[in-house]
Protein backbone atom coordinates (compact mmCIF):
# COMPACT_ATOMS: atom_id res chain seq x y z
CA UNK A 1 0.00 0.00 0.00
CA UNK A 2 1.55 3.12 -1.22
CA UNK A 3 2.42 5.73 1.64
CA UNK A 4 0.39 8.90 0.09
CA UNK A 5 -2.55 5.98 0.29
CA UNK A 6 -2.46 6.10 3.83
CA UNK A 7 -1.54 9.33 5.29
CA UNK A 8 1.79 7.71 6.20
CA UNK A 9 4.43 10.64 5.84
CA UNK A 10 8.20 9.63 4.45
CA UNK A 11 8.96 10.14 8.06
CA UNK A 12 6.98 7.69 9.77
CA UNK A 13 8.15 5.40 6.79
CA UNK A 14 11.96 5.41 6.84
CA UNK A 15 11.04 4.94 10.68
CA UNK A 16 8.95 2.11 10.46
CA UNK A 17 11.50 0.13 7.75
CA UNK A 18 14.61 0.85 9.54
CA UNK A 19 12.99 -0.52 12.57
CA UNK A 20 11.86 -3.34 11.16
CA UNK A 21 15.51 -3.96 9.05
CA UNK A 22 17.32 -3.23 12.23
CA UNK A 23 15.36 -5.70 14.34
CA UNK A 24 15.34 -8.48 11.21
CA UNK A 25 18.81 -7.61 11.05
CA UNK A 26 19.96 -9.10 15.15
CA UNK A 27 20.53 -12.22 13.93
CA UNK A 28 23.38 -11.34 11.54
CA UNK A 29 24.76 -9.27 14.26
CA UNK A 30 24.59 -11.86 17.11
CA UNK A 31 26.69 -14.38 14.99
CA UNK A 32 28.95 -11.59 13.52
CA UNK A 33 33.09 -12.65 14.45
CA UNK A 34 33.99 -10.86 17.61
CA UNK A 35 36.59 -8.76 15.80
CA UNK A 36 33.32 -6.73 13.67
CA UNK A 37 32.39 -4.93 16.95
CA UNK A 38 36.12 -3.38 17.46
CA UNK A 39 35.59 -1.72 13.99
CA UNK A 40 36.65 2.14 14.64
CA UNK A 41 35.81 3.00 10.99
CA UNK A 42 33.64 2.02 7.75
CA UNK A 43 34.55 2.72 4.97
CA UNK A 44 33.15 1.61 1.03
CA UNK A 45 34.56 1.79 -2.32
CA UNK A 46 31.37 2.85 -4.78
CA UNK A 47 31.61 3.08 -8.71
CA UNK A 48 28.65 4.81 -10.44
CA UNK A 49 28.78 2.85 -13.69
CA UNK A 50 26.32 5.44 -15.83
CA UNK A 51 29.18 8.94 -14.34
CA UNK A 52 31.90 6.74 -14.20
CA UNK A 53 32.38 8.61 -10.78
CA UNK A 54 34.23 6.44 -8.16
CA UNK A 55 34.49 7.04 -4.30
CA UNK A 56 36.70 5.30 -1.57
CA UNK A 57 35.52 7.10 1.63
CA UNK A 58 35.11 6.13 4.96
CA UNK A 59 31.61 7.42 6.42
CA UNK A 60 31.20 6.37 9.78
CA UNK A 61 34.05 6.95 12.25
CA UNK A 62 33.69 6.24 16.37
CA UNK A 63 30.01 5.61 16.18
CA UNK A 64 29.41 8.57 14.12
CA UNK A 65 28.02 9.39 10.57
CA UNK A 66 30.44 11.92 8.79
CA UNK A 67 28.42 14.04 6.77
CA UNK A 68 31.07 15.47 4.29
CA UNK A 69 31.31 11.53 3.44
CA UNK A 70 27.81 10.76 3.18
CA UNK A 71 26.81 14.33 0.85
CA UNK A 72 29.61 12.99 -1.59
CA UNK A 73 28.08 9.49 -1.55
CA UNK A 74 24.64 11.35 -2.07
CA UNK A 75 25.86 13.17 -4.84
CA UNK A 76 27.23 10.13 -6.34
CA UNK A 77 24.34 7.95 -6.14
CA UNK A 78 22.12 10.82 -7.80
CA UNK A 79 19.53 10.41 -10.52
CA UNK A 80 21.76 10.43 -13.66
CA UNK A 81 19.23 11.18 -15.76
CA UNK A 82 17.62 14.32 -13.99
CA UNK A 83 20.45 15.73 -11.70
CA UNK A 84 18.54 15.54 -8.59
CA UNK A 85 20.08 14.21 -5.57
CA UNK A 86 18.18 12.41 -2.33
CA UNK A 87 19.02 11.48 1.23
CA UNK A 88 20.72 8.00 0.60
CA UNK A 89 19.66 6.55 3.89
CA UNK A 90 22.93 5.55 5.65
CA UNK A 91 21.42 2.05 6.63
CA UNK A 92 22.33 1.28 2.81
CA UNK A 93 26.16 2.29 3.36
CA UNK A 94 25.80 0.04 6.42
CA UNK A 95 24.50 -2.90 4.21
CA UNK A 96 27.19 -2.73 1.82
CA UNK A 97 29.66 -2.32 4.59
CA UNK A 98 29.13 -5.76 6.23
CA UNK A 99 28.20 -7.10 2.88
CA UNK A 100 31.56 -6.24 1.77
CA UNK A 101 33.09 -7.27 4.97
CA UNK A 102 31.54 -10.78 4.62
CA UNK A 103 32.32 -11.57 1.11
CA UNK A 104 36.19 -10.45 2.11
CA UNK A 105 35.71 -7.81 -1.22
CA UNK A 106 38.60 -5.46 -1.89
CA UNK A 107 36.58 -4.04 -5.41
CA UNK A 108 34.44 -1.44 -5.60
CA UNK A 109 30.83 -1.97 -5.83
CA UNK A 110 29.82 -1.09 -8.99
CA UNK A 111 26.07 0.79 -8.77
CA UNK A 112 23.77 0.60 -11.28
CA UNK A 113 21.11 2.34 -9.82
CA UNK A 114 20.97 4.31 -6.62
CA UNK A 115 18.62 7.34 -5.96
CA UNK A 116 15.96 7.54 -7.97
CA UNK A 117 13.91 10.44 -8.90
CA UNK A 118 9.94 10.60 -8.72
CA UNK A 119 10.01 10.92 -12.90
CA UNK A 120 11.87 8.73 -13.68
CA UNK A 121 11.03 5.73 -11.68
CA UNK A 122 7.56 6.62 -13.25
CA UNK A 123 9.66 6.40 -17.09
CA UNK A 124 10.97 3.14 -16.00
CA UNK A 125 8.07 1.78 -14.27
CA UNK A 126 6.31 2.25 -17.73
CA UNK A 127 9.54 0.71 -19.28
CA UNK A 128 10.03 -2.39 -17.72
CA UNK A 129 7.50 -3.89 -15.14
CA UNK A 130 10.04 -4.80 -13.03
CA UNK A 131 10.06 -1.61 -11.89
CA UNK A 132 8.23 -1.15 -8.45
CA UNK A 133 6.06 1.88 -8.54
CA UNK A 134 6.54 2.79 -4.93
CA UNK A 135 10.34 1.95 -5.09
CA UNK A 136 12.95 2.43 -1.85
CA UNK A 137 15.21 4.20 -4.62
CA UNK A 138 12.67 6.88 -4.60
CA UNK A 139 13.25 7.23 -0.84
CA UNK A 140 16.93 6.79 -1.13
CA UNK A 141 16.39 3.30 0.51
CA UNK A 142 17.89 0.94 -2.10
CA UNK A 143 21.00 0.46 -4.35
CA UNK A 144 21.62 -1.77 -7.01
CA UNK A 145 25.31 -3.13 -7.45
CA UNK A 146 27.47 -5.65 -8.80
CA UNK A 147 31.09 -6.19 -7.90
CA UNK A 148 33.27 -7.66 -10.74
CA UNK A 149 34.93 -10.12 -8.80
CA UNK A 150 31.77 -11.81 -8.27
CA UNK A 151 28.95 -13.32 -9.82
CA UNK A 152 26.04 -11.75 -8.96
CA UNK A 153 24.25 -15.30 -7.37
CA UNK A 154 27.75 -15.01 -5.19
CA UNK A 155 26.61 -11.50 -3.89
CA UNK A 156 22.46 -12.21 -3.80
CA UNK A 157 23.73 -15.53 -1.80
CA UNK A 158 25.75 -13.55 0.48
CA UNK A 159 22.89 -10.45 1.01
CA UNK A 160 20.58 -12.97 1.83
CA UNK A 161 22.23 -14.61 4.55
CA UNK A 162 23.36 -11.89 6.20
CA UNK A 163 19.35 -11.08 6.73
CA UNK A 164 19.80 -7.71 7.00
CA UNK A 165 16.92 -5.48 4.16
CA UNK A 166 15.91 -6.93 0.68
CA UNK A 167 18.27 -8.30 -1.28
CA UNK A 168 17.01 -9.11 -4.93
CA UNK A 169 18.73 -11.18 -7.62
CA UNK A 170 18.06 -9.95 -11.41
CA UNK A 171 20.20 -12.69 -13.25
CA UNK A 172 19.59 -10.71 -16.99
CA UNK A 173 20.08 -7.58 -16.04
CA UNK A 174 23.27 -8.73 -13.67
CA UNK A 175 22.82 -7.01 -10.54
CA UNK A 176 21.86 -7.42 -7.31
CA UNK A 177 19.45 -4.84 -5.39
CA UNK A 178 19.41 -4.23 -1.64
CA UNK A 179 16.87 -2.24 0.12
CA UNK A 180 16.83 -1.73 3.69
CA UNK A 181 13.34 -2.70 4.20
CA UNK A 182 12.77 -5.77 5.94
CA UNK A 183 14.80 -8.80 5.40
CA UNK A 184 13.44 -10.79 2.66
CA UNK A 185 15.09 -12.02 -0.97
CA UNK A 186 13.87 -12.25 -4.63
CA UNK A 187 14.84 -13.79 -7.51
CA UNK A 188 13.73 -12.09 -11.00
Amino acid sequence: MSALKTGITRRQCLITTSATAFITGVSFFKTAPASYWKIKERRIQLHNLWTDQYLDLCYWKDGVYLKDSMSSFNYLLRDWRTGEIGDIFRGVFDQLFWLNKALNNTYPFEVVSGFRSISTNKVLQTNNEGVAKNSLHTYGMAIDIRIKTFTVEQIWEVATSMGIGGAGLYNSSQFVHLDVGPARSWSA
